[in-house]
């Protein structure tokens, strides 16, 4: 999934939930996640982090 893409075509709470839920616990999926929000990324992106599970990991750490 192209995340740019659909953070470009839609920011609603629903399109950011479907994103997270794709990414879920896949660590691959959420390092695609990250380097679009620490490369340049506009900050609406970041948003998709509250609901990764895998910030809560990273988190912690």
């Amino acid at each position: 999934m192209d995340y740019g893409a659909a953070l470009l075509a839609d920011r609603s709470k629903v399109n950011i939930q479907r994103i997270a839920d794709h990414i879920g616990g896949d660590a691959k999926r959420f390092a695609q996640l990250m380097e679009l929000v620490l490369h340049g990324a506009p900050a609406f992106r970041s948003w998709l982090l509250g609901p990764c599970p895998l910030l809560a990991k990273v988190i912690r750490r």
